[in-house]
Order: C-alpha cells, then structure tokens, then sequence
C-alpha cells in the first residue's frame, strides 16, 4: 500500500548548550535519525516525505556543519527517488522574516514547497491546478506559520465551509489551544472541515479527535523526554501510524520543576536541566528556598543589562557571574551557584 512519510522539527543544528552528552552529540544523533529516516523510506518503498516545518534552528548565519547534514540527507533521498517536500516554521526564516533559511535546497532542487492547496497522489504532491490523470488519494491546505495569530484565524477561517471530495487533510505550524493549553485560543469549528489536521511546532507528540501534533524527530534537549518520532500515512486506507524514534538515541530523562523538592538544588542552563541533591545543612547556608538560587540563564542580549555583547564572554563560568550579578544574586549565591554547576559538569 502506497505510504508517506510526515516529518516535523528536525531543528539540525549544533548549540553547544545542546550538545548534552557530548560536543558533537546533536551531530551525531541527526546523522543515525536521517539515516533511519531514509532507510525506512526505502524499505516501504515511500516516494515523498512531508516535513512541517522548522528544518534548521538558526535564522541567519548558518553553520556549515548544519547544511552539510541538511545537504548530504536530501542527496541521498534525490538518489532514490524520493522528493521531499515542507511548508516554512518560524525557524525556517531569517531573522527579518523575509527570507528561508533553506533557500539555497529550494534553488536546487533538493527541496520543494508545499503548494497552499493540492492532491495527495501515489509518488508526488501537485497543486490543485495541476490536471492530473493519476488516482488523487487526498486533498489538502497548507498554512506556512504566521509571525500573526489574528492572521493565521482568519486563513483558517476562510477555508470553513471548504468541501471536497476526497478526505481533507490541513498541514501547519502552529499550536492551538487543544493540544496544548498555553496554544492559540481557536474554536473547534475551524477543523471540523478535515479528516486529520497535522500540526507541527510542538515538540511532543499529541493526537485529538482530528489533531495530529507529529512532534519533532529528535529531543532539543534533555527536558523533552516524551516520544519522538514521525507519522507514517497510508494512502489507500486513509489511516495513520506513530514510528517513534527515541530508541535510536541514548536519552536520559531530567526532572521538570514539579519533580523539585525543598532538598533539591537545581541549576538551569539554558534548555538543560540538572538534578543535584544537597543536604540541609548546605542548603541552611544560602538561606534561600530554591527557586532563589536558580539560575534563569537566557541567551537573550536585551535581558541581560551588564553583558553588551556576548562574544566577551569566554566561559560558560563568565556567563553566570556576569548575568548573577545583574540580578543581584549575593556574592554567596553566586559562588553557591558556582559550586553547582562545576560539580554537574
């Protein structure tokens, strides 16, 4: 029976400060992901692969190191016949929100945009304007990300009394208040058109009544310890399967912040979570319930007053005085703060 693969967050980057295991662990972990990806195509003799958006994290200035992964996977996929095609994230644009980060796989060929309506066929997707005498298995809308949720309401809006003859499907990048509850607050209404709505943006992977949250590929880091993977889609029987990927990499699962107890210090770097058990005694010393010593890192400039450019600092030890010191962290904390992360490292 005739397949497609739907993909969503692959984000192929390589942050240091995602690189939790080891310093080419994301790099590593795409290579053995794309690779099970591809490999899984060939095998059910998949002819294109849906990717909903957010391919790279950077919005401008792009690693080599990240291209050349993107590079090499689409290569190989050319090879053996498959095409893949993605509507944009809000990662897949510069930082003016004018230009796709990818643009350059665009021009060549390696990747082809999602037309805003179109048929689902055997071996490719077509635009709805496009005469076709192959058998239309579905048809579908696809909404790019909006930088506006007013904007992104009425697009769906507009497409509320859409009928058509064949099973509808919605592909996007967003996340509505059904899924998640900090999502966009949008009524019911606007999906009961499709037989399946696949989302992506969501990093978790999530299904209700007719929404589908296909979750990202890969974990950013070690707080996302839910199931990753992607969707397998059967064309014939207009029904869908979770193939998840986590077992392909070695994930150790970190407490969130309702895991924190009064015994529990905890140091955030950014998207990374540590545990570190104290006794009473250490912690009677700062004199502090620890939500006061945890350390909200942000690698945003504007939010840290006393850091003008980031490039000064030269360790990640740096970072934690300086941005301590503009919250006002007592020098105890600090060194507190100190001791922790250098025992965890």
């Amino acid at each position: 029976m005739p397949k497609v693969i739907i993909i969503s967050d692959i984000h192929i980057h390589n942050y240091n400060i995602h690189n939790i295991y080891s310093p080419t662990w994301r790099l590593d972990n795409y290579t053995v992901l794309l690779e099970f990806i591809l490999k899984y195509a060939i095998s059910y003799n998949i002819k294109y692969i849906i990717n909903l958006g957010d391919i790279l994290v950077y919005r401008d200035k792009i690693p080599t190191t990240s291209l050349n992964i993107l590079h090499n996977f689409l290569i190989k996929l050319k090879d053996n016949g498959i095409t893949f095609y993605s509507i944009f994230g809000n990662h897949d644009y510069d930082i003016t929100y004018n230009t796709i980060s990818w643009d350059i796989f665009i021009k060549e060929g390696y990747i082809k945009l999602i037309p805003e309506q179109g048929y689902l066929l055997n071996d490719s997707i077509i635009d709805k304007s496009v005469p076709t005498t192959s058998k239309i298995y579905a048809e579908y809308i696809a909404i790019n990300w909006f930088y506006s949720n007013t904007e992104l309401e009425q697009t769906l809006q507009s497409y509320r009394n859409y009928i058509s003859d064949y099973p509808l499907f919605l592909f996007g990048h967003f996340i509505p208040k059904q899924i998640e509850s900090y999502g966009i607050d949008l009524s019911d209404s606007l999906f009961e058109p499709y037989c399946y709505v696949f989302l992506g943006d969501n990093h978790k992977y999530k299904s209700l009544n007719n929404l589908v949250s296909v979750g990202s590929t890969l974990p950013i880091d070690k707080s996302e310890t839910d199931v990753h993977g992607f969707i397998i889609y059967d064309l014939e029987t207009n029904t869908y399967t979770h193939e998840p990927t986590s077992h392909i990499f070695n994930i150790q699962k970190i407490p969130y912040y309702n895991d924190i107890t009064d015994d529990t210090i905890v140091y955030k770097e950014p998207n990374t979570f540590y545990r570190i058990e104290i006794t009473p005694e250490e912690f009677s010393k700062i004199n502090a319930k620890p939500k006061n010593v945890m350390f909200e890192l942000k690698l945003e400039k504007q939010k840290i007053d006393t850091i003008e450019k980031l490039d000064k600092v030269k360790s990640l030890e740096d970072y934690i005085i300086l941005y301590s010191k503009s919250k006002k962290y007592t020098q105890e904390q600090i060194d507190f703060g100190l001791k922790l992360f250098r025992e965890c490292k």
